[in-house]
């Protein structure tokens, strides 16, 4: 018989969190842990800034309410997080000017629900520091989720401390080398818990990606997903240019081909990338498509997906959808399950002769890359679930963590 589960009440803080009515999609994994728990009978409450355009309350679901606090008057003005604007664009100096007003308000809008809340769970290291005043006043338990940037551009100290003071941190990138040293690095009470994913489904393929793929029916489409950024180029050493000089190998040996690049980024590098596409005359075969909120109306269309590092969103959102991938086989993959020509194809680090072989391997043997597309859906479901499956788990351990029962 199953134990029965406690009806919980949960606050999520998080600094973003997805709007359907302005299109954003950013933290579209925080709403899935939120949807995750409410589908379980949880009740769920988010708080996250307000910004242009959205409204500051929404209810999705008897069990999960949205509560977008306001910082400045009039609206127009609340810059600080703007899905809606490119990441990489610079803020005027005056938006910083509104920090203190931003934290003062996010601090008293946590204080307001944090007595209804049986547990706050934060997004991001530095929203623990907003919600301490709710844990000392109340005595309100706090779990954190570390997200990536935070550990990248937080100085260390500071998130020592933040995971020295939360109740437990929730682990959910599975075996990975940098997950690995965060562990070692910032100690705290570890939770292994999956991430949460939605249930996948087959799209139409939107209108330009079927205009990127005009005249060209069953040719092999190579889809790049993910930000056009530096450091994906020079750290994790991912294709972005490689691919380029590749299309201009295949064009030349006359393979039917396309290549689409979904996603936005660094101006000069996106500049760069055009540049070498129009010098060397592949307009026609290398795409780009720019920032996609719905990015599996995109992918399931594809034939092998690039853009992926470890057990990062973009992994998950190929193997998801049965989609084989590339990755390179360098230090950000030494501890990951994948496997070459079983879960995925590895290349060698800005290498293009190791990529094109690799793309050549993958178009002549269509057969074996389904095979190895199917292998990395079941491997990956070790790490990932949907929403009901993956929400009991948290529950489950939330409850832990209220009974005193993480060590």
């Amino acid at each position: 018989m199953n134990r029965e589960i406690k009806p919980l009440n949960i606050l999520f803080v998080s600094p973003g969190f997805p709007c359907e009515r302005s299109g954003s999609q950013l933290a579209k994994f925080v709403y899935f842990e939120a949807l995750a728990c409410s589908t379980n009978g949880a009740k769920v409450k988010v708080i996250t800034p307000h910004y242009p355009g959205v409204p500051e309350y929404e209810k999705l679901s008897d069990n999960l309410e949205v509560y977008r606090f306001r910082y400045f008057m009039p609206e127009k003005y609340e810059k600080l997080i703007d899905p809606l604007l490119n990441i990489y664009d610079k803020k005027p100096i005056w938006v910083y000017l509104l920090i203190p007003l931003f934290i003062i308000n996010y601090c008293l809008v946590i204080l307001k629900y944090a007595r209804w809340a049986n547990i706050i769970h934060c997004q991001w290291t530095l929203t623990v520091l907003l919600a301490l005043p709710a844990k000392i006043l109340f005595k309100k338990k706090i779990v954190v989720t570390a997200r990536g940037s935070d550990i990248r551009l937080v100085p260390a100290f500071i998130n020592r401390f933040i995971f020295k003071m939360v109740d437990a941190a929730i682990d959910c990138y599975g075996p990975q080398k940098w997950n690995n040293d965060n562990k070692r690095n910032f100690r705290s009470n570890y939770i292994q818990l999956p991430l949460i994913i939605n249930e996948p489904y087959k799209h139409d393929m939107p209108l330009d990606m079927q205009k990127a793929l005009a005249d060209s029916k069953g040719c092999f489409t190579i889809v790049y997903l993910g930000r056009i950024d530096p450091v994906k180029l020079n750290h994790s050493e991912l294709p972005l240019l490689t691919l380029i000089e590749a299309a201009y190998h295949f064009k030349i040996k006359n393979y039917h081909f396309k290549i689409l690049y979904i996603g936005d980024g660094d101006s000069l590098l996106t500049e760069r990338m055009k540049v070498m596409v129009n010098e060397k005359e592949l307009d026609s075969c290398v795409k780009f498509l720019g920032f996609k909120a719905n990015v599996n109306e995109y992918i399931c269309h594809a034939d092998i997906g690039i853009g992926g590092i470890a057990l990062n969103t973009v992994c998950q959102e190929f193997a998801t959808y049965h989609i084989p991938q590339i990755l390179v086989d360098n230090h950000e993959n030494f501890e990951t399950p994948w496997k070459d020509k079983e879960t995925t194809l590895f290349i060698k680090p800005n290498d293009l002769q190791s990529l094109i072989e690799t793309i050549e391997y993958a178009m002549n043997n269509k057969t074996e890359l389904r095979n190895i597309a199917e292998n990395a859906y079941i491997m990956t479901r070790q790490y990932i679930n949907e929403p009901k499956a993956g929400g009991r788990k948290f529950i489950s351990a939330y409850n832990q963590i209220l009974e005193n029962k993480i060590e």
